[in-house]
């Protein structure tokens, strides 16, 4: 297989990772969630638990922790799933400023200074660039920055480095007139750079939108979006990254991407942090650039400062790194200054102090400028690249694989710590000792109580009932009263308008009927109170215990109870105590059940043809016809009232009757104190203060569990997994 192949096969395989870690990363972020909502519980726990040594174990819990460290794993994870995601395999350069990096990118890509500036005696390039192996004509695609991100990426750090105070969070307010600026060599240049964005902002703002914009431009366009202290052009300074296709003069690299990794040593803020994030997420592989100056040179603080800030980042960096010393030159002094360079490395003579630490896959020496040393130089590591890369990068994602299930295990384990915050046979122990004895002393008491109301109900069942009594005296006044009777002159115009006395007589009997039976129907609102003073003497009793459930109040709490009883309180078996109450609220005595029949057996007398009725003579009269109807009528009221005086005991009757029905029903029948016990256990901490705490505490428990077993759920092994290790 040639090299493009295996390029292309170690192209395909990382996908699938990729892919895998993708999945990851939501899983995180779902673990990241549920530890959140779990950690703000705790803190609300804290204020609502009672109990010291529930306390104690709550704040011995940290789950933040663990937060911060999901956060950076997550962040390492992007990085990965950004590095397998590509389509290329990527060679990061790396050097500091005039060290021949931008000129060994020329000499490969086949680009020149107008696309990699490359000028004496300063940093020209003003973005991070890539360079991509490409078949076809030159040209790039040109990413913006977002106003938000030039804000905070660019303009951000200079504020505070220069500590200028508040940071602008808007263009507008970048726009704003700057506030006094620090003095020194160095701020100089920095404050320099600022005011380059600062006066030039018109120039370039257009290019900064609510989105990062792509453009593709051509070859002859590049120059003015990469490079900078060129006079005229102002684009870069808007530009986060540029990406370059150009035919590499060696076409047969196959897929591969030369990073321009942006150098040290300039005094524009954001070039480290830039390096970091390039190296970290765009390149495979490193290739340091150094080259020694002719006029003498060792090993600098910078050159073991940059190697020592990639080393941050990549983890495997000696597997990862080659050092190109670029040789400018055939003097033998520039070619022996680079062999001693070279020796330092590779351990050939004593190391200085700076480098010691500094490994590398290889060393070469070559000119950066010369297409063909540079060439040998890229074969290397491209031979190296294609039979190493696979296995290095299954141990570096082993590394953070490994990671993820120590985080894995260590939430685990404090996930079982706070298993243990609650004691649930404690409360489970509690609650029955204090709750049997209450409930005994309720269920006597509501016994006693009933009882009690019985017994009285049972003395007075043959009294006469006083609502009923006093709205029976009250109709028959009306009745005497209102007695619907006419006068002389009306039985003659009736007389008149019907054709004779026995017409407008029979007419007057059922008028006067209809009134009478109108004013009786009134007795049912006498029968209703009776009952409705027995269910609120029957509701007193359950008051003292069952008030907290519902706010009805006398006779009304009897159906409000039966609504709250469940339809079972015993497994399979209707409620019997429901029914009791049922039975209760819905009885009622009535003015039809009770009452009509024997009113309408006295009416009959004021029915015509009836044999009751009082007859007319042979030549009646209006006084006669008025007489009669009088006569009937004082005698059906009379009547009535014999007849309803017989029945006034019968509400104290039926009053002790259903109460005693009742009693049978919640109390005496079987197995109603298992179902007593059951509907107050259910309602215990609405029923008595003492149990309100402890259910509280349940309660409180219940929710710390469901949060624990989410966070259990989401921190399963296979859920972290991505590699076999």
């Amino acid at each position: 297989m040639d090299r493009t192949a295996k390029i292309n096969q170690i192209i395909d395989k990382r996908k699938p990772l990729s892919q895998k870690i993708t999945q990851v990363e939501t899983n995180l972020r779902n673990l990241t969630d549920e530890l959140y909502r779990l950690e703000e519980h705790r803190h609300q726990l804290l204020s609502k638990i009672d109990d010291s040594a529930t306390q104690e174990k709550l704040q011995n819990l940290d789950f933040s922790q663990f937060q911060n460290d999901i956060s950076k794993n997550l962040g390492a994870l992007s990085k990965l799933r950004e590095r397998f995601s590509r389509d290329t395999l990527n060679i990061g350069v790396v050097g500091r400023m005039r060290q021949g990096k931008s000129r060994l990118l020329q000499t490969l890509s086949g680009l020149t200074n107008d696309e990699i500036p490359s000028l004496p005696g300063e940093a020209c390039t003003a973005v991070r660039s890539t360079v991509y192996h490409h078949d076809g004509e030159t040209y790039a695609r040109v990413i913006f920055h977002s106003q938000d991100s030039f804000l905070k990426e660019v303009i951000h750090p200079y504020f505070r480095q220069l500590k200028l105070g508040a940071l602008p969070t808007t263009l507008d307010e970048f726009a704003r007139p700057l506030p006094n600026l620090l003095t020194g060599a160095t701020n100089r240049e920095m404050i320099e750079h600022l005011r380059k964005y600062h006066q030039d902002l018109s120039k370039y703002r257009s290019l900064l939108r609510e989105t990062p914009e792509v453009i593709q431009i051509r070859k002859t366009e590049i120059p003015q979006y990469i490079t900078q202290n060129r006079s005229g052009y102002f684009h870069h300074l808007a530009v986060k990254e540029v990406k370059i296709y150009s035919c590499f003069r060696n076409p047969d690299v196959g897929k591969i991407a030369l990073v321009d990794v942006p150098g040290l040593g300039d005094t524009k803020l954001g070039d480290e942090e830039l390096m970091l994030q390039t190296i970290g997420q765009e390149v495979d592989i490193i290739l340091f650039v150094r080259r020694p100056d002719g006029m003498g040179d060792q090993w600098q603080k910078d050159d073991t400062d940059l190697y020592d800030k990639a080393n941050q980042v990549v983890k495997d960096l000696p597997q990862r790194a080659f050092l190109l010393i670029n040789n400018i030159s055939d003097n033998v002094q520039q070619s022996d200054l680079c062999l001693t360079f070279k020796d330092r490395i590779e351990k050939k003579l004593e190391p200085s102090p700076l480098n010691k630490s500094m490994e590398f896959v290889h060393c070469e020496i070559a000119d950066c400028s010369s297409y063909e040393e540079s060439s040998q130089v890229l074969e290397r590591v491209l031979d190296y690249l294609t039979n190493k890369i696979t296995e290095m990068d299954e141990k570096y994602t082993e590394i953070y694989q490994v990671r993820l299930q120590e985080l894995q295990g260590l939430i685990q384990v404090e996930l079982q710590k706070a298993l243990k915050c609650f004691g649930q046979e404690r409360i489970d122990s509690s609650v029955l000792s204090r709750f049997l004895p209450m409930f005994n002393k309720a269920y006597d008491q509501m016994t006693a109580s009933l009882e009690n109301l019985l017994k009285d109900l049972r003395n007075k069942r043959e009294q006469e009932d006083i609502s009923f009594k006093n709205k029976l005296e009250e109709v028959l006044s009306i009745c005497r009263t209102d007695t619907g009777l006419p006068d002389i002159e009306q039985i003659e115009n009736n007389n008149s308008v019907l054709g004779g006395y026995p017409n407008a007589y029979y007419d007057y009997l059922n008028k006067i009927r209809a009134n009478l039976s109108q004013h009786f129907l009134s007795l049912d609102e006498g029968l209703k109170l009776s009952m409705k003073e027995v269910k609120a003497q029957v509701g007193d009793i359950f008051v003292k215990y069952l008030d907290p459930l519902t706010d009805a109040r006398q006779e009304k709490l009897i159906e409000a109870i039966a609504n709250l009883i469940p339809q079972e309180l015993i497994y399979q078996q209707p409620s019997k105590i429901k029914f009791g109450f049922q039975m209760l609220a819905e009885f009622e005595l009535s003015y039809r059940g009770l009452v009509q029949h024997r009113i309408r057996q006295n009416l009959d007398i004021l029915t015509p043809n009836e044999s009751t009725a009082f007859s007319l003579s042979d030549e009646p009269s209006a006084k006669e016809v008025l007489d009669i109807l009088r006569l009937a009528h004082a005698k059906v009221v009379y009547n009535c009232e014999n007849t309803l005086e017989d029945i006034l005991t019968e509400p104290s009757q039926a009053a002790f009757a259903i109460v005693e029905e009742f009693n049978d029903r919640i109390f005496r029948a079987d197995g109603v104190k298992d179902e007593w016990q059951t509907f107050l256990e259910q309602n215990k901490s609405l029923i008595w203060l003492e149990f309100k705490q402890i259910e509280a505490n349940r309660k409180l428990q219940k929710e710390w569990l469901e949060l624990l077993e989410k966070v259990s759920q989401c921190n399963q092994p296979q859920l972290i997994q991505f590699l076999n290790v």
